[in-house]
């Protein structure tokens, strides 16, 4: 499979590449286009066989907002560069509200990630435990000033005592535990790389949020923008 994978992304590797000098150098800027439309259908189709494989049937919005995105785009450009002499010409005439509308398509696909991000993390942390905060990381600026925290925590499973702490560290002091401080987790029960504590929403959730409602702010504004004004 993973020989498939690696094929499939060689052939895409040398279709954009073909595509994008064929596109400088004929100024047909539509194949370039086409072919990154044609690389996120096909890595989409190839994500949504990998979960199937992995016996995960439910569909990630994500990915389905990819191969969204990859059909706008591969459409959209084929009709510009290769379609009928009217659409062609009317594509032509909005085309910065077109590309600006693609920003829209992967703001949706951002937002659409922090959903599948927090249905994943809800369904992989089914181990509730009570857990004790034994030490608060901390990282520093190049100043030495406290800047980001990251709770360690200590709990019993089967007999056993584990330690967990996520990768990734915040910045806001507000919330975090307190060295020795008892909470309810929600733990992954397979791999213990991973938990969350009240609610699956959390810091890394929100980032993708964040970022694809910033996306999809600019891409709406900037379409209407070079609508109205931009002809």
């Amino acid at each position: 499979m993973k020989d498939k994978k690696s094929i499939v992304s060689a052939v895409l590797s040398v279709i954009a590449v073909v595509a994008f000098f064929y596109s400088w150098l004929a100024e047909e800027y539509w194949a370039f286009i086409a072919a990154v439309g044609l690389s996120f259908i096909v890595y989409s189709i190839m994500f949504l066989i990998a979960d199937r494989n992995k016996n995960e049937n439910k569909l990630k919005f994500s990915l389905i907002a990819m191969a969204v995105t990859g059909c706008y785009l591969m459409v959209t450009s084929l009709l510009w560069g290769i379609g009928p002499y009217d659409i062609s010409e009317l594509i032509n005439d909005h085309i910065w509200a077109l590309i600006l509308l693609t920003v829209v398509f992967i703001g949706v696909t951002l937002m659409t990630a922090s959903l599948d991000l927090v249905c994943s993390r809800k369904k992989q942390c089914n181990l509730v435990v009570e857990a004790v905060c034994v030490e608060l990381m901390e990282k520093f600026d190049a100043e030495d000033n406290r800047s980001m925290y990251s709770p360690v925590w200590e709990f019993t499973h089967d007999g056993e005592t584990k330690r967990i702490q996520r990768g990734f560290y915040t910045s806001v002091k507000k919330g975090a535990p307190e060295v020795g401080e008892k909470r309810t987790l929600h733990i992954n029960s397979v791999t213990f790389d991973d938990y969350y504590e009240s609610k699956p929403f959390d810091v890394s959730a929100k980032l993708f949020l964040f970022i694809g409602l910033g996306f999809t702010g600019v891409g709406i504004i900037g379409t209407l923008i070079a609508i109205l004004f931009i002809q």
